[in-house]
């Protein structure tokens, strides 16, 4: 048998961590990304002619349709339900939408992704959008890019430092590419992660491979912007910035709506029974169903969002109508990607955010015309304003809305408006994983100052931290605790017998036990606990951290010494909160 080995040289390569091959590694993701992008775009095209344009009829993908338009729902429903199994049946973690799954990645998992997540991430996606569902595409190739990324990090051992950075650059080429954004794909990747940080540690390696992947991608789709036939909108006067002050009020409300909407159906969601995957077929159909009032909320919806700005109406009615909108699309999305089907929400978050802009800017026209000139500007400004704080990523945000319509004439209105809405949406973010900053990330624990960790006891860290918690029994099933699932932000539960602690049960380990319903009425705690681990209270900070570190926990029982009895739970992140509070003191 023919033995594939590498040569002398590169072999060498696979040991070395220094930036030199790291920036040679950062390219090779760009050129990955890129010629992925252009694959998952052409695959998306093509998909998209086929069922909104020949099967449906749907403008602008196609003309007539085979299929009644009464029966419309049946394509979004057979969508999910296709996409929903193939993720159940090959990768569950691409489900939802992957630009959380990536930041995920990068805190918790070292930035290691299975191989087969890519291609499974690819298909599904494909598959919800191009069938109606109400989601972007920027999730997909973010988690497709940073896939590939730790599948180059694999092939060469590098460190799990090295791997989340290069995950990063992967996820910077796929946005950096599908959005013709170079700097705004870089940009992104960094500051997505955190509420209030970036990790400066990658950006160089994220803005070669974006830069890299644009190049490639741009080579053969052409380097006009996504939205290159846009009026170039200009900010006339010092009065119209009360608008735009406006705007960036107006969006905060709205964004707490948004990520509301979302969390409250994906628990929703949570509680079906039956197979997962019969989820994002439920999530199709109630988007099917809406299609019918309101067809501009299905797919992308950047066609409709171009035509708002190109053809504007100056009535009333017209603000009312953009503003239903918004709130119509959220729910689209809702549904769509709160079911478990794939896709992204950078692009609806797109429309929301342009749908209010424009309804902001007609009005306030229709009042006060002397002023307000151009309500398009307004959608555009809307956009990126919308998503900063939605995201908690104001510069991102605003170079990405510059770079997709090819326009920085309104960059001063779009930094304005999205500082206003940051600053009023710091407690809410769409992205689920995203952490308060490095001290809060798995990733930095070993860049904390260990001395400061060993002045704080548990004891006192407890003393900040109100919330009850929950004990199982040995005996009790599984089965009977999927309730307790949707009703806790538990990572794991204390296992009790007696009143005295005899192990942790982990909720993954639960949620895997449900998801095989054959197994699922027959398991019970005692079948899945783990052995007891547990903290002290008067255990330093830093001996809690170690602990921690060696359990693989999120949470943990903090017990007393004496009795052996739980009296607290205590999460990895609180002490790194415990930390970042001793240093700003």
């Amino acid at each position: 048998m023919i033995q594939f080995r590498l040569p002398q040289r590169l072999r060498h390569l696979r040991l070395i961590n220094t930036k030199g091959p790291i920036l040679l590694l950062a390219t090779l993701i760009g050129v990955i990304g890129g010629l992925g992008a252009i694959g998952f775009y052409a695959l998306l095209k093509l998909c998209l002619g086929f069922f909104l344009g020949k099967l449906a009829g749907v403008e602008p993908f196609g003309n007539e349709g085979i299929i009644p338009h009464y029966l419309f729902f049946l394509i979004p429903t057979m969508g999910g339900l296709v996409s929903g199994y193939i993720v159940y049946k090959f990768a569950p973690e691409a489900q939802g939408h992957g630009t959380d799954a990536m930041i995920n990645t990068f805190h918790n998992k070292g930035g290691k992704v299975r191989k087969r997540v890519p291609l499974v991430k690819a298909i599904s996606s494909i598959l919800t959008i191009s069938s109606g569902g109400s989601a972007g595409y920027e999730g997909p190739v973010a988690q497709i890019g940073s896939g590939m990324a730790s599948l180059v990090s694999k092939f060469f051992h590098v460190s799990t430092k090295t791997r989340r950075i290069l995950t990063l650059a992967g996820t910077a080429a796929g946005l950096g590419a599908i959005f013709k954004a170079p700097l705004g794909g870089a940009i992104t990747s960094v500051e997505v992660l955190y509420k209030e940080d970036f990790e400066s540690d990658a950006f160089l390696t994220s803005i070669i491979a974006s830069v890299v992947a644009y190049a490639t991608y741009c080579s053969v789709m052409g380097y006009e912007a996504v939205f290159s036939t846009l009026p170039k909108y200009l900010s006339e006067n010092l009065w119209e910035l009360l608008g735009y002050i406006v705007l960036g009020v107006l969006c905060a409300p709205v964004s707490w709506t948004y990520v509301k909407t979302f969390e409250s159906v994906q628990k929703l969601f949570l509680k079906i029974p039956g197979p997962i995957y019969i989820r994002p077929a439920i999530g199709g159909l109630a988007v099917g169903i809406m299609f019918y009032g309101v067809p501009e909320i299905i797919a992308g919806g950047w066609n409709f969002l171009v035509d708002v700005m190109r053809t504007p109406d100056y009535s009333l009615k017209a603000a009312g109508i953009l503003l239903m909108l918004a709130f119509m699309k959220m729910i689209a999305t809702s549904f769509t990607v709160g079911s478990g089907g794939s896709g992204g929400i950078f692009g609806p978050s797109l429309f929301i955010g342009g749908m209010l802009g424009g309804a902001v800017g007609t009005a306030l026209n229709y009042f006060f015309p002397a002023i307000i000139h151009h309500p398009g500007s307004f959608v555009l400004v809307g956009m990126g304003a919308f998503f900063s704080g939605a995201a908690n990523a104001p510069i991102a945000s605003v170079i990405m809305v510059c770079e997709l319509t090819g326009n920085y004439n309104l960059l001063a209105p779009l930094m304005l408006a999205s500082a206003i809405h940051i600053f009023l949406a710091q407690k809410w973010s769409i992205y689920g994983s995203q952490v308060k900053n490095k001290f809060s990330s798995r990733a930095h624990k070993y860049d904390i100052n260990v001395d400061v960790l060993r002045g704080v006891i548990v004891g006192e860290v407890l003393k900040d931290i109100n919330k009850s918690f929950l004990t199982v029994a040995p005996s009790d099933s599984i089965k009977s605790l999927e309730k307790l699932l949707s009703d806790t932000e538990s990572d794991m539960f204390p296992v009790v017998e007696k009143q005295k602690i005899i192990g942790i049960l982990d909720v993954h380990a639960i949620r895997k036990a449900i998801f095989d319903q054959s197994i699922s009425s027959l398991v019970i705690v005692e079948d899945l606990m783990e052995k007891v681990t547990f903290l002290r209270k008067d255990m330093d900070l830093h001996t809690a951290s170690q602990v921690f570190l060696r359990s693989g926990h999120q949470e943990l029982p903090v017990i007393s010494q004496e009795t052996k009895e739980v009296f607290a739970t205590l999460k990895s992140n609180e002490i790194m909160n415990a930390y970042d509070s001793c240093i700003k003191s």
